[in-house]
């Protein structure tokens, strides 16, 4: 068969992937990533020519940063270790005797040691000496083996550099390829206007400029020595860690260090206690701006306000890769309001560009106020993505659109008959007093004594509406689609889960749907009586009633009604304890009811005694519902069991809240019933029938 590919094709296919890098070359060029790479393994056996793979990082404020991202990032694999690493920051105190105005992201050890990527190792000077004839021989010999090189070079040796036959001045620089045909290195390094950038530099130029920077009595060496890497993926794909993302946004936004997730015995920690972390550093900005600066014009640095975009631009990556795995809730909301932050931290950055070029201290001014936007913002979004972020796939993955530049909040409420909803617009990302209108006033009245921060919206008879909320410049910021039904889901469970995902109060009572999606109620219990009325809508369903749960669902017991085989089942993670064929079929409504009196748990159905498990290990836990399958619960409660009821008063509350009352109820996914689990915030029924649905 003709080959579909001529030589120029190849050729030129080959050098854009030099470029950009070979993933991202065979994505512009529709070919097989194995085929380019192919490609590249030929022409190493027929050439003098070898050039490592690159990918033009997202991260260039420092070397050893954009280096590292340069060789993984060309890996699918090491998306995930991106997108746990680079948000949190540090730098050192400002103060009057530290002029140090570094900043940067935070790693327990040198960033080489902490990426599970790659190989490291570095080399000696001396042994160099020893082995090779000269340095030049020796980088051709790494890249031949596939490593990389970091090392030390005066610039005062290179022609493209400021500093050539100028003045000496030691950096560092990365090296991926050779042309011994054109004797030429294949570098990275930051350009006169501080670029980081890819291009050549002759053999000869190289090796003088280690030389210099490498002499015995020259102690402003970066590297000491040569550092040798090699990408080397020890684990596999690395999988994104929602977990280790929250803890790492909610260490930056509290301004403690992460090191204890790190290495949770504390052990190898590189940064000093002394250092400021998270967005306490937007404090080393401000002193750099407003004092140092009015002091020593001329002693500029580029790297906080660089750092400062930087960051805001990976974690605006990272939203909108959680929003498209379905992690989060109102990811075009987050996203597009924390774009805004990016565009500040930009702002900024190029303020202070020109700053450097005029001197003009008007400018300063105009920085702070745009870096103190940023970080507003930058604090609000984020502290508003930790509330309406999800550990499991619950819900569903959403595209974003990048370009759009304003996006209302947009919400669901469910209002009960004789209640009342509570809308706030402290809730949102804004300080505009807003002005509420309703689409049916026939199904929804808002309160006409509601101010411009707050209104209450009332029942008035079953249906829909939508409700608008607009700032005084008349543009829409939130938009509420609400449903009025009129007795909803019975319980006496008087603090509750915001029902969302697979979980929906209807008229008939709490729908649920999906593959053992949970609701956990905020609410423990010992010996108790625990009821609820269970009707089974498919015919592979087996909803069921949760007690005794840890808070995250590690350990639990669960009665399901299973309709495909019939069954009643007692089951606890990983197994069950005892099972009953009842018949269970779709469309019938069955009472249960489980009695927990010490080890002794008694289950009923329709006034039936079922079957008993006299041996409960656990003691105490939390109560909830499970669906599997479509299912609605209604006339769900608890009460004491000394009371020996028939029947609940539903809006009493018998078994008490857990000492930590801070810790809200969840709903959500759990696969197989067993997997770790991630709260979210409960929205509180209060005594008067109001539903808060606020963000606090």
């Amino acid at each position: 068969m003709k080959n579909r590919y001529d030589k120029q094709f190849k050729e030129e296919a080959i050098r854009l992937s030099d470029e950009v890098g070979v993933n991202k070359a065979a994505h512009q060029l529709e070919l097989s990533y194995n085929t380019l790479i192919d490609w590249r393994r030929k022409r190493k056996q027929h050439s003098n020519i070898k050039i490592m793979p690159m990918h033009y990082p997202p991260v260039t404020s420092y070397h050893y940063h954009s280096d590292l991202l340069s060789i993984i990032l060309d890996h699918k694999e090491s998306e995930g270790w991106l997108m746990n690493n680079y948000i949190q920051l540090y730098a050192m105190p400002p103060s009057d005797k530290n002029n140090f105005f570094r900043i940067d992201y935070y790693f327990p050890y040198s960033v080489w040691k902490s990426c599970p990527l790659i190989y490291y190792q570095r080399v000696n000077d001396k042994f160099i000496k020893d082995k090779w004839d000269s340095i030049i021989d020796f980088l051709i010999y790494c890249i031949n083996k596939d490593c990389y090189a970091y090392i030390d070079y005066d610039r005062y040796f290179i022609p493209c550099m400021n500093a050539y036959n100028s003045y000496h001045v030691n950096h560092d620089m990365f090296i991926y390829g050779y042309d011994s045909d054109k004797r030429q290195f294949h570098v990275a390094e930051y350009s006169n206007d501080n670029k980081y950038t890819y291009f050549t530099i002759n053999f000869e130029d190289l090796k003088l400029g280690y030389e210099s920077a490498n002499k015995e009595h020259n102690h402003n060496n970066i590297v000491n020595g040569i550092e040798i890497i090699s990408y080397y993926n020890r684990y596999g794909d690395l999988p994104i860690s929602i977990d280790y993302i929250i803890q790492g946004i909610k260490d930056y936004l509290n301004s403690t260090s992460t090191n204890s997730i790190i290495n949770p015995h504390g052990r190898w920690e590189f940064v000093r206690y002394s250092s400021v972390y998270g967005v306490e550093v937007y404090k080393n900005i401000y002193y750099y701006l407003e004092t140092f600066l009015a002091q020593n014009p001329d002693k500029t640095d580029t790297h906080p306000l660089h750092v400062c975009h930087e960051h805001k631009q990976i974690m605006l990556m990272r939203i909108k890769r959680l929003a498209q795995m379905g992690y989060i809730r109102y990811p075009q909301y987050i996203y597009t309001n924390y774009k805004k932050a990016v565009k500040y931290a930009l702002l900024a950055k190029n303020l202070h560009t020109k700053y450097i070029i005029t001197k003009d201290s008007k400018l300063i001014e105009r920085i702070v106020e745009s870096t103190k936007k940023a970080e507003i913002l930058d604090r609000c979004v984020l502290n508003f993505l930790i509330k309406n972020i999800n550990t499991r796939y619950d819900l569903q993955p959403v595209i974003i659109d990048e370009d759009l530049e304003d996006c209302p909040f947009e919400f669901e409420a469910t209002v009960k008959k004789e209640s009342c909803v509570f809308l706030r617009n402290s809730d949102i990302l804004t300080d505009d007093s807003l002005l509420w209108t309703s689409n049916n006033n026939d199904v929804c009245t808002l309160d006409v004594e509601s101010t411009k921060t707050e209104t209450l919206l009332y029942h008035r008879k079953p249906g829909t509406a939508v409700l608008q909320a607009v700032n005084e410049k008349g543009d829409i910021v939130m938009v509420c689609k609400c449903t009025c039904i009129d007795s909803g889901f019975k319980t006496n469970f008087t603090t509750s889960t915001a029902y969302e995902g697979q979980w929906k109060e209807t008229n008939h009572g709490l729908k649920g749907n999906g593959d053992h999606e949970f609701v956990l109620f905020d609410n423990v219990g010992n010996d108790f009586v625990y009821e609820t009325q269970i009707t089974v809508l498919s015919k592979r369903g087996a909803p069921g009633i949760v007690f005794k749960s840890s808070r995250y669902l590690e350990d639990f017991y669960c009665i399901c009604l299973d309709a495909d085989s019939g069954y009643a089942i007692l089951w606890e993670p990983n197994n069950v304890i005892a099972r009953e064929h009842l018949g269970i079929q779709p469309s019938i409504t069955y009472h249960v009811k489980v009695l927990s009196k010490g080890k002794e748990v008694s289950f009923y159905m329709d006034g039936n005694l079922i079957f008993k498990h006299e041996n409960s290990k656990i003691r105490e836990g939390y109560f909830g519902l499970m669906a599997t399958g479509k299912s609605i619960f209604q006339k769900t409660g608890i009460y004491s069991i000394m009371d020996n009821n028939d029947d609940i008063t539903y809006g009493t509350k018998i078994i008490r809240l857990p000492s930590h009352t801070e810790t809200p109820g969840f709903c959500g996914h759990v696969g197989n019933g067993v997997h770790f689990f991630h709260s979210h915030e409960s929205k509180t029924i209060s005594t008067k029938g109001v539903n808060d649905i606020g963000f606090d």
